[in-house]
């Protein structure tokens, strides 16, 4: 199908990327479409809307930790403007329903307006956006709260969608961070049947200094890991190669470097 639109910032300007993060604004319009444009922080404004941004729980159950920031602090009567995309960000992971205060009240009208979309730690672009907002629309159009038939929300089931749809064609991008790398588990003293296993690279946290992993054998939940019980598999799943050394700032970047140690 069409893909939203998106706008694309030039990365290559003269702020290093130790000092500047790329965050995903979204915009809707009276047809309730959205579109994603990209906007560059400094690191102390990224950390200041990454404490004050509302938690996107339906993305974090597939590995992608967003908040996000209203632009406007109320539902304005009667404008019809409405995001689509940022509503499915604040759908309720149980329902997938999305309530107040991101859509009016029964009797009410408004529209929500324009929202920016940050990833914890890590760059989030509008490729980022239009591809997330592209499965989201897709599993959410499948819910069936009469039948209880919830869609499979995992971070196999994205990655998956990610790789049927073409977007795995963007992993030497800057502009794309969602493609988690594949991985095989090595070196683990407790929990040894889980060496050798396989599955993907989720989010680093610094204040514990481990990985989430989501093992294709229990893909529902992430367990954590330290660096050094995790190898890098290529392009084919192939040559398990021992995680770098110190770990590269670069990597951890693309990876998504959370504040709270939660998997």
């Amino acid at each position: 199908g069409k893909r939203t639109k998106a706008t694309m910032v030039n990365l290559s300007e003269e702020t290093s990327e130790d000092e500047c993060f790329v965050v995903a604004r979204y915009e809707g319009d009276a047809a309730c479409k959205s579109e994603f444009s990209d906007r560059k922080v400094s690191a102390s404004e990224h950390r200041a809307l990454v404490e004050g941004g509302a938690i996107a729980s339906l993305p974090r159950l597939l590995g992608v930790r967003l908040r996000v920031i209203r632009l406007e602090s109320v539902l304005r009567p009667g404008v019809l403007k409405d995001n689509t995309a940022a509503l499915h960000l604040m759908a309720d992971p149980e329902s997938g329903i999305t309530g107040w205060p991101w859509q009016p009240v029964l009797g009410e009208s408004g529209g929500l307006g324009a929202v920016d979309v940050v990833r914890e730690d890590g760059d989030f672009t509008s490729l980022d956006a239009g591809a997330l907002h592209e499965f989201l629309g897709a599993v959410l159009g499948t819910w069936n709260i009469l039948e209880d038939e919830k869609p499979v929300l995992t971070v196999h089931a994205f990655q998956n969608f990610l790789r049927d749809h073409d977007f795995y064609e963007y992993k030497n991008s800057e502009h794309f961070h969602l493609r988690l790398h594949r991985i095989q588990l090595r070196g683990l003293s407790s929990g040894k049947n889980k060496n050798g296993q396989r599955g993907f690279l989720g989010s680093y946290f610094r204040k514990s200094q481990r990985f989430a992993v989501y093992l294709d054998s229990d893909p529902d939940r992430g367990v954590s890991v330290k660096p050094a019980n995790v190898s890098l598999l290529d392009d084919d799943g192939q040559n398990p190669a021992p995680m770098p050394t110190p770990l590269p700032e670069a990597f951890l970047r693309k990876q998504s470097v959370g504040y709270d140690d939660d998997v």
